[in-house]
């Protein structure tokens, strides 16, 4: 089974915007790019059925789309240091399944109940460094995973899985961008 098989690629590399964007202006080769979002989402399936199956549910797209945008944001530092160009990288990827990120920045379980929000990436990337950041993941996390409003156990006890869950990958993840990114330059 061939990687786009795993999800449903949104928008193909040629029709995206972003990777347009970088091979015009830094005349940049986007097949490593577009290889991580294939990782990425690979490894986004693979902890959300993890994270599901822990909680006695059945995995979404969501839940998919959250861990998705959790390890972008969590590796967007390796991307580049030019801040525009890192954006414009993280926005294809993003585009690559998901379409153009929301530009809401949600910072508190409140606001993920007005918004409805399911795309997280950019306030995932405005809170990583709060000492809020662990039990957001928490409730995202579960709000994703059902739908409904979280219960302070239920938030905790995901919020330590989806830590767990991080801490056990993010190494690899990591190590394996760093390889394709490489191997493309």
């Amino acid at each position: 089974m061939g990687r786009e098989n795993l999800y449903k690629i949104f928008i193909k590399d040629d029709n995206n915007p972003a990777f347009h964007y970088l091979r015009d202006k830094y005349f940049l080769n986007v097949e490593p790019f577009s290889k991580i979002a294939d990782l990425l989402i690979e490894v986004a399936i693979v902890s959300a059925l993890e994270l599901a199956e822990l909680n006695s549910q059945k995995v979404n797209d969501y839940l998919i789309h959250f861990f998705y945008d959790l390890y972008l944001a969590l590796n967007s530092i390796l991307f580049s240091s030019d801040e525009n160009r890192a954006s414009a990288i993280i926005d294809g990827m993003h585009i690559k399944y998901f379409g153009q990120p929301s530009l809401k920045i949600i910072t508190s379980y409140i606001q993920l109940l007005a918004a409805k929000e399911n795309c997280f990436m950019v306030s995932f990337i405005s809170i990583f460094k709060t000492t809020d950041f662990p039990r957001l993941l928490g409730s995202f996390s579960t709000y994703c995973l059902n739908g409904e409003s979280v219960g302070a156990t239920e938030g905790l006890f995901n919020a330590e899985m989806v830590l767990e869950i991080i801490k056990h990958i993010s190494q690899r993840l990591k190590d394996e961008i760093e390889s394709i990114m490489k191997e493309g330059s």
